[in-house]
C-alpha cells in the first residue's frame, strides 16, 4: 500500500523536505513567455546560480560594491569556471552548461558584472 501526503503526515513530510535541501526555480520559467523559450538546463542552472548567491549571502561574502562574490568577475575565463561549477553539479557538458548560462543573461536573468 502506498503512503499518500495527507494533512495528518503534511508537518512530518514538510519536516524531512526542510531536511534534505532543494533547489528554487520560479514559476515565471513555467509561463507562457519562457516556457519553450528557455532551455531545461537553463532552468536548473538558474537553480544552482540562485543557491550559490543565496549561500553567498548567508555566508557574507559580499564585495565593496554590494555583489556577491560568486558572480563578481565576468571576464571569459570567469564565466566559464562558473558555467564549469554549474556543469559539474547538474551532471552535463560543459558546453551545455554554457549555452545555458548564456540563455540566462540573454533573457536577463543573470547579470555578470566586470
Amino acid at each position: 500500500m502506498k503512503k499518500r501526503i495527507t494533512v495528518e503526515n503534511y508537518d512530518i513530510f514538510k519536516k524531512k523536505m526542510d531536511e534534505c535541501g532543494y533547489y528554487e526555480i520560479p514559476s515565471v520559467f513555467f509561463e507562457d513567455e519562457y516556457k519553450y523559450q528557455l532551455s531545461n538546463d537553463a532552468k536548473m542552472a538558474y537553480a544552482v546560480l540562485r543557491n550559490r548567491i543565496k549561500t553567498g549571502l548567508e555566508n557574507g561574502h559580499i564585495s565593496e560594491d554590494d555583489e556577491v562574490i560568486y558572480i563578481k568577475g565576468a571576464i571569459d575565463h570567469e564565466f566559464e569556471r562558473i558555467g564549469n561549477d554549474v556543469a559539474e553539479e547538474l551532471g552535463m557538458s560543459e558546453l551545455d552548461a554554457l549555452n545555458a548560462m548564456k540563455q540566462l543573461i540573454e533573457f536577463k536573468f543573470v547579470k555578470l558584472s566586470t
